[in-house]
């Protein structure tokens, strides 16, 4: 019997191979041969596949013919020091205790490095999870995958946010010029944002996407399930609606900050020419 992935010799006929997407749960169908030939590398992720598989199979049929349980298999690595998030900041704070040291810039030059990696993470962070992972996540899993994906990833996301834009406003509170009014507006409402989309708005939205996803995979639904159902999907829509607008804002807030922010450097532009 074959297993799917595995590569016959070339004395035989050309095989039809199947390998599931790990989205969809669909085949794609593969010739082996031609496949082998024009995608040497492929192929070769293929029949390493194969391997894995085999031996699976192998343990399967000792233990009475059942494919043995995933987390059997054992994690898929094991993270190296440089993963570990304590390794990252104790490295991170050697650097910056280092530049300091060295530099003699504190307090105002290392504040305003403080302040200026917190408004890249916010920014970057905005911007990649607005326009890349979002797009990219929702178009690839399905639906219920995306939604629980992102229930684990928006709480991260907004508290990211609520610290950062707290530690930008310290820092330009406490920095040598202090804190402007209308920075003061700008920081604020965006940590408003994101405290709201953090505390109220998305728990919310998630508890009302979990409850129609309970409904939906029941094995029966009544009647007044259906209805739940349709209901729980207006007020999801509502919910994701409030919060995708208050990210919007925040957003906002972001693009004026960094405007700020760059009147600084139009003004070493012009003290370097003169």
């Amino acid at each position: 019997m074959a297993v799917a992935g595995f590569a016959p010799s070339c004395a035989s006929p050309p095989a039809t191979l199947l390998r599931a997407s790990p989205f969809s749960g669909r085949s794609v169908r593969l010739t082996s041969r031609n496949h082998q030939a024009h995608h040497p590398a492929r192929h070769f992720r293929y029949s390493s596949s194969s391997t894995v598989l085999t031996r699976a199979a192998a343990a399967g049929a000792s233990t009475g013919g059942t494919m043995p349980a995933k987390a059997d298999l054992g994690p898929m690595l094991s993270p190296s020091a440089a993963n570990k998030s304590w390794v990252r900041l104790a490295v991170i704070s050697v650097v910056i205790a280092s530049l300091a040291r060295f530099s003699g810039a504190l307090p105002s030059q290392g504040v305003s490095f403080v302040h200026l990696m917190c408004f890249a993470t916010w920014f970057g962070t905005q911007f990649w999870v607005t326009f890349v992972a979002g797009i990219v996540t929702f178009k690839t899993l399905a639906r219920q995958q995306f939604g629980k994906l992102q229930s684990k990833l928006f709480p991260l996301y907004f508290l990211i946010g609520a610290a950062c834009n707290t530690i930008m406003m310290g820092s330009l509170a406490f920095g040598p010029a202090g804190l402007a009014k209308k920075q003061a507006f700008v920081l604020g409402g965006s940590l408003v944002t994101a405290l709201l989309n953090w505390v109220f708005v998305e728990p919310k939205t998630t508890d009302l996407m979990f409850e129609r996803y309970e409904l939906e995979n029941a094995e029966s639904r009544t009647d007044a399930d259906h209805a739940r159902i349709k209901t729980l999907r207006k007020q999801f829509g509502m919910w994701h609606g409030i919060s995708s607008t208050i990210n919007l804002a925040s957003f906002i807030f972001a693009i004026a900050h960094g405007w700020w922010l760059s009147g600084f450097l139009a003004t070493i532009g012009r003290v370097v020419i003169v």
